[in-house]
């Protein structure tokens, strides 16, 4: 059989004329400004990918048969965020990431809503596995919803990183991380400070240094560092309700607690208190 140019036009249009595509499922009515997708997670482990569906004041997941498996009711907050897990073990399953390790993944919510002349807004999380809501922030001044999850100081637990907008000239990228350092006792989020905490990790008998700013509007507030080790315990207090001028600054910890005995290897957490406003680090000893 011979095929000339239009013999194969002929060809091809038939078989765009075949191409069909027809609707499976519709969602309820998600009501106005509602929105949503999928992604390729399966947050529940069951082997289905699950549907997401957003409305102004609920974050509503679908099973992969389409049934129903999870309404998050937000009310009064708008443009609903949710922090999309991914693929931390390694087994080719996306399950929901962990912030508190605690073996059960998390996903976080965030929303906002407008009351000029600015945003407000704050986020939540939740376990995955139980349906519980675990945490919610206080309410977040300029605060748009935006956000992701990663691990920023290696830790083994993932930051949330959230944009704050404000107005026009007001707009900030802020972390937050898990606080408790005991793994089976839920905990709370806090800011992380702005400098980085060097070296990181720490060997031998090194000094570690901790950088932190004092913002204008946080001269008035009383100032706390202290460290706390892996299991929740205070280790040492390096300042103690103090005050401090606008500026930058630096403390030196010699690795020893209150009773100047060198710690052991692990984990530890530095405190950073402003008012009150907790920043927070994570460093690791090696001995």
């Amino acid at each position: 059989m011979k095929f000339n140019i239009k013999t194969m036009v002929v060809l091809i249009f038939t078989n765009l004329c075949f191409a069909q595509y027809t609707a499976e499922w519709t969602s309820p009515n998600l009501g106005q400004y509602g929105w949503g997708g999928a992604y390729g997670f399966d947050i529940d482990a069951d082997n289905l990918v699950e549907l997401e569906a957003r409305s102004s004041s609920a974050f509503m997941f679908y099973n992969g048969n389409y049934t129903s498996a999870w309404t998050i009711s937000f009310p009064g907050y708008d443009y609903l965020n949710v922090f999309h897990p991914r693929d931390i073990d390694g087994n080719g399953m996306l399950v929901p990431l962990t912030t508190d390790n605690d073996a059960a993944g998390e996903l976080v919510i965030a929303g906002y809503y407008y009351s000029s002349p600015s945003y407000y807004g704050r986020f939540r999380v939740y376990d995955a596995s139980t349906h519980t809501q675990e945490y919610e922030s206080p309410l977040i001044t300029g605060f748009y919803g935006n956000g992701t999850l990663e691990d920023l100081d290696g830790d083994g637990r993932d930051e949330i990183i959230i944009v704050r907008y404000g107005s026009s000239s007001d707009s900030y990228v802020v972390v937050y991380a898990y606080t408790s350092g005991v793994e089976d006792q839920k905990g709370t989020y806090a800011i992380k400070s702005a400098g980085r905490i060097y070296p990181n990790p720490a060997s031998g008998n090194t000094n570690v240094t901790i950088p932190f700013n004092v913002a204008a509007e946080e001269i008035s507030a009383p100032l706390k560092v202290t460290i706390y080790d892996a299991a929740g315990r205070l280790v040492r207090t390096l300042l103690d309700n103090t005050t401090a001028a606008q500026g930058k600054y630096q403390l030196v910890w010699d690795g020893s607690d209150e009773k100047s005995i060198q710690v052991s290897s692990g984990s530890y957490f530095v405190h950073i208190l402003k008012g009150n406003k907790d920043h927070v680090q994570n460093i690791k000893y090696i001995r």
